[in-house]
């Protein structure tokens, strides 16, 4: 005798012990002498169907003190697996299959950076039926560029020069932070002044304007790119009034 049986799922989503309604024939030569009394149902479980999502590669931005990617970059691929089809009928239901959230680099470091899933996740009616596998994309954080700039500053003739001078100025930092922000800014701050040319001490130095001969330097920092800009240096003659403005710092 022979038995040929089929089965279907209450519905064709996951989930475990779902129903499984059975219908089975009989044949041969001896199925005739029996009374048989078929299983009409069964257990069995209905698994996730992996989809597979690659981040982005060549996801780039400049630094801003955030780990997001830039406006306008979804940070991911298309969504693919071995059953393309069904895949695709699910995504082509009104409100049944897509992807919500976004994906996030692994630091707001600047630097080679990696697109990891962030809050990427599966949305629909038909989501649940699905696991997201994600793989990792790629990017890279440039440094954002920083001015410092040393302030102009003035004497008299005969006196000595003024230790740091009259400091320096920042324009170009990002989401909200100052010189004064930990860990955005290393090394030592030096103002030194270019006596090219000039010989003895600096009390004696000629009265007149120095284009140029005020140098920063030291300053270090992983996320900027810093430009130095030389300030200017005036020696006044004695008896002549000497007028400083004061500088400001944009950032």
């Amino acid at each position: 005798m022979n038995v040929a049986a089929t089965g279907t799922f209450s519905d064709e989503n996951v989930a475990n012990n779902k129903t499984v309604t059975l219908v089975s024939s009989y044949s041969g030569a001896d199925a005739g002498n029996y009374t048989i009394t078929g299983q009409t149902t069964a257990t069995a479980n209905i698994t996730p169907l992996d989809v597979n999502l690659a981040g982005a590669t060549g996801a780039n931005k400049t630094y801003d003190t955030t780990a997001s990617l830039p406006v306008g970059v979804s940070g991911y691929g298309s969504l693919s697996s071995a059953a393309a089809s069904v895949l695709a009928a699910d995504i082509a239901i009104n409100g049944g299959l897509g992807l919500t959230g976004a994906p996030v680099y692994d630091s707001a470091n600047a630097g080679n950076r990696t697109v990891q899933q962030g809050s990427v996740a599966l949305t629909g009616s038909r989501a649940g039926n699905y696991r997201l596998v994600w793989s990792n994309g790629s990017g890279v954080i440039a440094q954002a560029p920083l001015t410092i700039t040393a302030n102009d500053d003035a004497k008299f003739y005969s006196e000595a020069d003024t230790v740091g001078y009259n400091g320096v100025r920042y324009a170009g930092f990002v989401g909200g932070q100052t010189a004064s922000t930990a860990g955005v800014l290393g090394g030592t701050l030096a103002i030194t002044r270019d006596r090219t040319g000039l010989s003895g001490n600096d009390t004696q130095d000629s009265a007149g304007s120095y284009t140029g001969s005020l140098i920063a330097s030291g300053v270090t920092s992983n996320n900027y790119a810093i430009t130095f800009v030389a300030g200017n240096y005036t020696i006044a003659p004695v008896g002549q009034l000497l007028v400083k403005l004061q500088n400001i710092t944009n950032t």
